[in-house]
């Protein structure tokens, strides 16, 4: 009779009878064998708005289960339109959340407005489409296997959406969290929660941190590290926001995540022009044409919400939701940039007129962070935000140079450094270009190491588990030949975040042609990029696989891509040490063989006389193509 302990014991804690009712359905549970399941159910709506896309962070949990809801109809009218939402939705949970604490239902409605014959080519395309993304574990599955549940809203009484409520329920309860069991004074500070969301009309939902403690110690008896995890645990259910790791945001404990999306949502949406007040008209006219808030405009946000502007202005700069233009002179007016509202410069896919500093050049050194099929603009917003508030930065040029989706900037008086957004192949290669213009001697790694830097404090804070990778464009691809290809063919300089190469000199594979990189190159005047591919080499047993000639390397990439039961690129990664996780990683890649050699390639031992060894081991067994390396062997002069 646990659940009854524990009731007692919070009863006699807080001086309340028992109430007979609870006491009579627990033994009700009991005797069915029931599990005893108390829980609260917060509905969170999302709208799909793109105004909501900045702050997906402040309310996407991971003690959460998540409804995914498309309509068959529109999905029968436009699958890859409704496939793109769907994985944006998709990447936009699983970087917010942990994969053990999280489940997704994929949810199409309307079922009863299209044919069987239709629902079922709509849910086969969609099931294909997800399962060779390796983010589609975190889905629930209907019984027959399938991605989709379907159910017909138009009606009130659906035996789909009833089974479909049992199924989430049934996964709440098998969820880990939902059955740990934590000290009464967990719920002693659940109920102070809801005081500070409730009270003073919600006026005291940001306190500060040191503030808190002092009550909760002084209240609760609990001391410093039960504090913590109580933090930590609420946050983690969405009912709090506390930030340990960031030294402005550990100041705050947020009560009410909802105060910043209103915040958010009040500052960016923008009324008609005849609903907008007299005093108000120029400040909104300014935030609509050029994205810039005036304190007269934050002042009327901040009153809206019952906040005071000191402290609005505090978490939304600690967030990079906005940034401060520093004033010339003291008679100049206060202004803030707010990112996510900035003019775009690129309309419909084409460049409305492009700007003059964008320009390519030859000696420019360009490079690429990749997230694959996430959509970075709510980063790359950040970024720019980061970018704008650096001391290095030339402020006199933000107004002019900065918009949504490519902005210029200087980097210690002698780097010129311009970001732009580029959306390649939407689901799975979305791009932030660097393309950087330097003085004579400098190179470009300091500049990397601080755009490095600055990107991974965004992801530690707002984005805890997205991937990218920092490369540079394969140099044997003509300007024009890269930027028209299918996929952007990206040498990593470093992959998911981590530290970028120390050696000037680089001995990468690409495309079976090996080549020294200057991944930092020092600037001299007239250099130029040479762009001309190596001749053909011949091959022995002791040769490293750099030096294989592209010929032979694409056959045997051709050959292991080709997915198998045994023996295919998999089990290559599985013999040179590879995990479950990088595999994951690899089959999202165009040519994961050619990914698992250039890795290799980095080792002095990776040799062909070792390759054919590995080839012919128990676990791949591939003497087609030991025999294809061995004919090249044989033809060396």
């Amino acid at each position: 009779m646990q659940p009854i302990t524990d009731l007692y014991i919070y009863c006699k804690v807080k001086r309340q009878p028992i109430p007979i009712v609870h006491v009579r359905e627990a033994i009700r549970q009991q005797i069915r064998g029931d599990k005893h399941l108390a829980t609260r159910l917060s509905l969170w709506d999302f709208a799909g708005q793109e105004l909501y896309y900045s702050t997906h962070h402040i309310f996407m949990f991971s003690h959460s289960v998540y409804v995914l809801v498309f309509s068959l109809v529109d999905a029968i009218n436009d699958r890859k339109k409704q496939l793109e939402r769907i994985v944006f939705w998709l990447n936009s949970i699983c970087i917010h959340t942990e994969s053990q604490d999280t489940a997704i239902f994929l949810v199409g409605t309307h079922r009863n407005s299209i044919s069987s014959i239709q629902r079922s080519e709509v849910v086969g395309y969609l099931t294909e489409k997800l399962n060779v993304n390796s983010l589609c574990d975190r889905f629930v599955n209907t019984p027959e296997g399938m991605l989709v549940f379907q159910v017909e809203n138009s009606i009130t009484l659906d035996n789909d959406s009833s089974f479909l409520q049992m199924c989430i329920l049934k996964e709440i309860e098998d969820m880990m969290y939902v059955c740990e069991e934590f000290p009464v004074p967990f719920m002693n500070f659940y109920k102070l929660i809801n005081e500070r969301k409730f009270q003073n009309g919600g006026k005291q939902t940001i306190c500060l941190y040191d503030d808190v403690k002092i009550r909760v110690k002084h209240q609760f008896s609990v001391e410093e590290p039960v504090f913590q995890e109580m933090l930590s645990f609420y946050h983690k259910a969405g009912e709090i926001i506390y930030q340990p790791d960031d030294d402005h945001l550990s100041k705050y404990v947020i009560f009410d995540p909802n105060v910043l999306v209103s915040l958010m949502k009040i500052l960016i949406t923008i009324p008609p022009r005849n609903q907008r007040s007299r005093h108000l008209a120029k400040s909104w006219d300014m935030m609509d044409k050029r994205g810039l808030a005036d304190i007269k405009l934050i002042n009327h946000v901040t009153k809206s919400v019952g906040i005071s502007t000191q402290l609005t202005l505090s978490l939304l700069l600690a967030y990079d939701l906005v940034c401060l233009i520093p004033r010339e002179s003291k008679d100049d007016e206060q202004l803030y940039i707010v990112p996510s509202i900035l003019p775009a410069y690129e309309i419909d896919g084409r460049y409305d007129s492009m700007p003059r500093w964008q320009t390519f050049q030859n000696d420019d050194d360009v490079y690429y962070f990749d997230f694959g099929s996430f959509l970075p603009d709510v980063v790359f917003w950040r970024l720019l935000a980061r970018c704008m508030s650096s001391p290095t930065v030339l402020k006199s040029s933000l107004k002019r140079h900065v918009y949504s989706d490519i902005a210029r900037f200087s980097f210690d008086g002698q780097i010129t450094y311009i970001l732009q957004l580029v959306r390649h192949i939407p689901m799975e290669q979305n791009l932030i270009k660097v393309m950087v213009q330097k003085a004579p001697g400098i190179d470009s790694k300091c500049l990397l190491k601080w755009l490095l830097k600055q990107l991974n404090i965004i992801r530690r804070r707002d984005f805890k588990f997205m991937e990218f990778t920092l490369g540079m464009p394969c140099p044997y691809q003509s300007h024009d030949e890269f930027e028209n290809a299918e996929r952007l063919h990206i040498i990593e300089l470093t992959s998911r975040g981590g530290k970028l190469h120390d050696n000037p000199k680089v001995n990468l594979l690409c495309e079976g042609r090996s080549h020294v990189l200057k991944p930092y190159p020092v600037s001299t005047l007239g250099t130029k990029i040479d762009l001309k591919s190596p001749g053909q080499v011949s091959i022995r047993l002791e040769t490293h696989i750099s030096k294989m000639p592209a010929i032979l390397y694409k056959d045997i990439c051709d050959h292991l891509n080709v997915d198998l039961m045994a023996g295919d690129w998999r089990f290559l990664a599985g013999e040179l040490g590879h995990t479950a996780g990088q595999v994951q990683i690899y089959s999202q890649k165009r040519n994961p063989t050619g990914e698992i050699l250039q890795e290799w390639s980095r080792y002095n031992h990776a040799t062909v006389n070792n390759l054919l060894e590995i080839l012919q081991r128990p676990s791949l067994e591939r003497y087609d193509i030991v025999d294809t390396i061995r004919e090249h062997i044989s033809q060396a002069p």
